[in-house]
């Protein structure tokens, strides 16, 4: 299609001359024809003037200035060295580059670029699960790490486990209410049972719990001791070789509201501490060095089973071990305690409303000088975590491709923008300042993040073209030592002067390819690079 002239005729009042020539035609004893030619009259058509500020180009396809109304053009950007792309403006804002849009009038459009930002080094850290064998000493209250409730068979027969964790009638802190009980299927009542590994402070501790029932306990793998119930009881055991262990079972229950319940285990010195600082003093300590902390192990990100905002973890839960995670309010709590940035990673089945409810809560409760850095899962790319297939069957299922593969790094995109809108509808005005929308994608395969980024800009994917604010990559970088690198082949180990001085930097070269590509995307974009993860991987 084109027009004769290109800014076309409008109201002619007298004939006009076309002719028509072959043009470098290549004559084999045929002669050439003219097919399909018309002339339509009264076509709409619009003018588009694209240009690029200082600091790069653009270029649109169809490359034309006047073009028919309806038809969609594809514009690009392209940074300088030492720029990044800064946005759209004129008749287009936003980001999103490669952008798409349909001339439905004249159009003046300036892709914008900036000088790189001044490199800054902050070190965040991703902190531990919570769980009973964690080395760590994050709660003075040890049962705030116990392993949730197992079953065993209450006529002693069997194993450790019974498997029948999930049936335990309990009450809304979890804490069960009928004991022993009947599993149903023929199978013995059950008893149930707790505990606490990695116990490797040494010293007096205190039990204490509340109600009536069979109890009995034991400490590092001691005698059992049947302890006495009623009201609120308070039991001491010392701890003198560490790491130490305690194991919980509650053979019998009275009813509620007099059922067992509310154990809590006292770390030494810790007797009289303010339960509105649930935190041990020098867990916050070591930590207090970094400048953020990313909960993605806080909140048992991998394999999620979190869907609704009912059953998220509270901070009365009777263990913050819980397969949903930690709570959000000790989370906010610690990022305020250390005045730290928040990274948080939102459970791949979650539906609208906990997504939701999460924003507002950290709207609320989160200082407002602190960042909240919000990412979808985590790795949902690593065939080892069940999100990978999940959103592969989304991805499908919402016909995003007929390849399982594409299909789930474009409902990555998409999943991810509907979480960064609800962030941003719920924080408002102050989106801007507190939010950091974080993109996630595999460090040394850029075609995983070339297919997220597509499926960002494709409008029948993301309608409502939110886009993020960093890409978030995880640059690990190791050397692997083979069998002729040690004893006896080696005639000695490499010292740590020669993994420091050599091995390190070879591996760190043997990275930094791959960070210098995902660099060059998030330029194009107008993203930061930023780590969600990194460091030495021997």
């Amino acid at each position: 299609n084109f027009f004769l002239p290109s800014t076309g005729y409008d109201g002619l009042a007298t004939p006009v001359e076309v002719r028509i020539y072959a043009f470098d035609a290549r004559y084999g004893g045929h002669s050439t024809s003219l097919v399909d030619f018309s002339l339509v009259d009264g076509v709409q058509s619009y003018t588009l003037n694209v240009s690029a500020g200082s600091g790069g180009t653009v270029t649109s396809n169809p490359n034309a200035t006047v073009i028919e109304a309806s038809s969609t053009i594809s514009i690009s950007a392209q940074p300088d060295s030492g720029y990044r792309f800064a946005g759209w403006s004129g008749d287009l804002t936003g980001f999103g580059n490669p952008r798409s849009f349909i001339m439905d009038n004249d159009k003046n459009i300036v892709a914008t670029f900036e000088p790189l930002p001044p490199l800054e080094m902050v070190v965040g850290n991703n902190i531990g699960s919570i769980v009973d064998y964690t080395p760590a000493w994050p709660f003075w209250d040890l049962f705030k790490r116990a392993r949730p409730w197992l079953t065993q068979n209450s006529d002693g027969s069997g194993g450790f486990d019974s498997g029948f964790g999930y049936l335990i009638p309990v009450d809304s802190q979890g804490w069960p209410t009928q004991v022993p009980f009947d599993p149903g299927n023929g199978q013995p009542d059950q008893a149930v049972h707790s505990l606490i590994l990695e116990v490797r402070i040494p010293g007096t501790y205190k039990f204490i719990y509340e109600g009536s029932g069979t109890l009995q306990f034991n400490w590092n793998d001691g005698n059992w001791q049947s302890l006495p119930t009623g009201g609120t009881q308070e039991f001491e055991f010392s701890v003198t070789n560490v790491p130490g262990d305690c194991w919980f079972i509650i053979q019998s229950t009275a009813p509620p509201p007099n059922h067992l319940r509310n154990f809590r285990v006292i770390t030494p010195g810790f007797e009289n501490a303010d339960p509105a600082d649930p935190f041990h003093p020098l867990y916050v300590d070591r930590l207090r060095p970094f400048g953020g902390i990313r909960y993605m192990d806080w909140g048992r990100t991998n394999n999620s089973n979190l869907t609704s905002w009912s059953n998220r973890t509270l901070p009365d839960s009777y263990t913050q071990s819980r397969g949903e995670g930690v709570c959000l309010e000790y989370i906010a709590l610690l990022s305020n305690t250390l005045m730290q940035d928040a990274w948080i990673c939102i459970p791949h089945p979650a539906d609208d409303n906990y997504v939701r409810e999460t924003a507002i809560f950290l709207r609320d409760n989160l200082d407002p000088s602190l960042k909240i850095f919000v990412e979808y899962s985590n790795e949902t790319w690593n065939g080892i975590f069940g999100q990978t297939g999940y959103v592969q069957t989304q991805g499908l299922a919402n016909n995003l491709s007929t390849d399982s593969w594409t299909a789930g790094q474009y409902f990555v995109g998409q999943r991810s923008a509907q979480i960064w809108k609800i962030f941003e509808e719920e924080f408002g005005t102050s989106a801007p300042d507190r939010l950091v929308k974080v993109l996630a994608t595999q460090s040394s395969v850029v075609a995983v993040t070339n297919l997220r980024l597509a499926g960002l800009n494709d409008p029948a994917i993301n309608p409502d073209l939110v886009f993020p604010d960093a890409l978030a990559i995880a640059p690990y970088f190791a050397g692997n030592m083979t069998s002729n690198d040690i004893p006896p082949i080696a005639p000695a180990y490499p010292t740590i002067d020669e993994i420091l001085d050599t091995h390190m930097p070879m591996a760190i070269s043997a990275v930094r390819p791959e960070v210098q590509a995902q660099k060059a995307i998030a330029d194009t974009q107008g993203w930061d690079l930023i780590c969600y993860e990194g460091g030495q991987h021997y």
